[in-house]
C-alpha cells in the first residue's frame, strides 16, 4: 500500500514539473514604426509588461521598423 502510494505521489510529481516547463512561451512582436514613435513606445511597454506579469514564462520581444522583413 505504501509503495503504491509513493508511486502516485511521485508520478504526480512528475508529471508537474513537465506541465511546468511545457508552460514556456516566446512572443516576439513587431512594427514598421521607429521605437520612438507612439505606436513604437506602446509596443515596448506592452512588451515590458509582458515580460513583468508573466513572471518569465514569456519572454516577449520588440522589433521596429520592419527589421523581421515585410
Amino acid at each position: 500500500m505504501k509503495k503504491s502510494i509513493a508511486l502516485v505521489l511521485m508520478l504526480a510529481l512528475c508529471l508537474s514539473l513537465t506541465s511546468a516547463l511545457a508552460a514556456e512561451y516566446t512572443l516576439r512582436t513587431s512594427t514598421n514604426l521607429a521605437a520612438t514613435s507612439t505606436v513604437g513606445q506602446g509596443l515596448a511597454k506592452f512588451v515590458e509588461l509582458v515580460n513583468e506579469k508573466s513572471g518569465g514564462r514569456i519572454e516577449a520581444t520588440a522589433n521596429f521598423g520592419s527589421e523581421m522583413g515585410s
